[in-house]
């Protein structure tokens, strides 16, 4: 006999995905991968990403 047990989800994937894109970016990028956002103390967002230029 299997268990199933209910997952908790851990991550939300923002509607308007993705936040950031290369042609936001200061400099020329080819991609900018959205790895992650959290909330600081605060209330200011923090996003962090990944650039490939």
């Amino acid at each position: 006999m299997t268990l199933i047990r209910p997952h908790v989800t851990l991550f939300h994937r923002h509607l308007k995905n993705p936040i950031l894109t290369a042609l936001m970016w200061p400099y020329p990028a080819h991609t900018v991968f959205n790895a992650g956002a959290t909330l600081l103390p605060d209330g200011t967002t923090l996003l962090l990403c990944r650039v490939e230029d």
